[in-house]
């Protein structure tokens, strides 16, 4: 046997059903398998995959690596999988997959279906980005990014209930504001709407 394998459940009636190197501390924890898994809190649970932490009653990593669910205030909060994703201060938000996408600072019921980079935070509950790349919610409660590439909804007299459909590098600044696509479009004004256009000089 090698040390640097062995499983460890410490918590009351926590298990630990295979794999190597994982961690079950949290009471009622449960990690499936996997390699270097560390489920910390209350029904904490992980699936299976490599290096991932869950320290937040009642969330789960299904899979994936280096995933991450953290306190505080992340109770019920999900990542299904992907690489380098995270879930802090914002309870019963979710990540399906993708690489390095967060939810944080206080983002509750926040969801991000993949991609790589985009980020929901900054209370901005109920948020949602479909998927794409370096796409972010600031201070936008309800806002929705459908994909595409740096496109931003932020608000910092609140953007709430903003939309962008898709695009490159398109801006929401107000409440109710949105872009359809299009590249580097701004609906600035309260319930502005820019369908599209914009160019990309090359």
């Amino acid at each position: 046997c090698s040390s640097d394998l062995l499983n460890d459940a410490k918590g009351y009636n926590a298990t630990v059903a295979g794999g190597g190197a994982n961690m079950a501390n949290g009471n009622y924890a449960t990690v499936g398998g996997g390699t270097g898994n560390g489920a910390a809190s209350t029904y904490a649970t992980i699936s299976g995959g490599w290096n991932n932490n869950v320290a937040a009653g009642y969330a789960t990593v299904a899979g994936g690596g280096n995933n991450r669910v953290e306190e505080p205030y992340a109770s019920g909060a999900a990542i299904s999988g992907g690489i380098g994703n995270r879930i802090n201060g914002s309870p019963y938000s979710a990540i399906v997959g993708g690489s390095s996408n967060a939810i944080t600072m206080t983002s509750a019921y926040s969801a991000i279906g993949g991609g790589d980079g985009n980020r929901v935070h900054g209370n901005s509950h109920y948020g949602s980005i479909g998927g794409g790349g370096t796409n972010t919610i600031i201070q936008a409660e309800g806002a929705t990014v459908g994909g595409g590439v740096s496109n931003s909804i932020t608000g910092l007299s609140f953007a709430n209930y903003a939309t962008i459909g898709g695009g490159k590098g398109n801006t929401v600044t107000n409440n109710y504001g949105t872009v359809a696509g299009g590249c580097g479009n701004l609906a600035g004004g309260m319930g502005a709407f820019v369908g599209g256009g914009g160019y990309e000089w090359k």
